[in-house]
């Protein structure tokens, strides 16, 4: 069995790190779906607008291969495993991701489509686009297993002066300091860092064109530096 990639996305999240877990975490985020015109017919785009979102299925590409584990141990759960059939883990057999995302534009001549709520990394192989049907797409009656007893906080995320100063000298538009500000409110730092709490060490994001560097300070991220890369 052998899929062709039908495009990438151009997404301002450049590494896994900082990238959100879900496209609900980001709503302000935009990336463009660039359609492979070698690949995809032409009209093949054709009443897309009459939808609101989209399906997008993709290749977990920045994820190393090897023998997975039957469990997980997703972000939200602080160390507790799940069978990876019950989680939206990327490390699985086959290593296929799947974004509900809203359509903002479709560019029919390119073959791009805009689209918001971004939770993948730039240059993520597409393999499908689906439209969402919300009467096919929303059962009557869902039950969400472990996520519905898992109450998620929001961390306060603020900007020293040096990083204000930084954002206005490099041209940081305001858009992408809320798509930081999201990303950084749902806690982007990996379980080791969650433990040692360590209030000195400096983190780096980079989104879009520009390197954002911050601190946990025990109860909210500081942004303390921007530099344009």
């Amino acid at each position: 069995m052998e899929f062709k990639p039908i495009g990438v996305v151009d997404s301002p999240f450049h590494h896994k790190f900082a990238t959100p877990r879900q496209p609900a975490a980001s709503p302000s985020s935009r990336a463009i779906l660039v359609l492979d015109r070698t690949i995809v017919a032409e009209g093949c785009l054709h009443s897309l607008e009459g939808f609101s979102h989209l399906w997008v299925i993709f290749h977990f590409h920045q994820t190393q291969w090897g023998n997975p584990h039957g469990k997980v141990q997703p972000p939200r759960l602080r160390g507790e495993k799940v069978g990876v059939f019950a989680s939206r883990s990327p490390h699985r057999p086959n290593p296929i991701g799947l974004s509900l995302v809203k359509i903002e534009n479709i560019d029919f001549k390119n073959m791009h489509i805009e689209i918001s709520g971004v939770d993948v990394v730039d240059q993520t192989p597409i393999i499908d686009i689906k439209p969402y049907i919300g009467s096919y797409d929303r059962p009557e009656v869902w039950q969400e297993g472990w996520p519905a007893n898992i109450k998620d906080s929001v961390n306060k995320v603020t900007w020293s002066p040096q990083a204000l100063a930084d954002s206005e000298t490099h041209g940081v538009p305001n858009e992408i300091k809320k798509v930081v500000e999201e990303s950084l409110s749902a806690d982007v730092r990996n379980r080791a860092d969650k433990k040692i709490n360590d209030p000195n060490k400096v983190f780096a994001a980079k989104i879009s064109d520009w390197d954002f560097y911050f601190q946990w300070l025990g109860d909210h991220f500081n942004v303390v530096e921007v530099i344009k890369n």
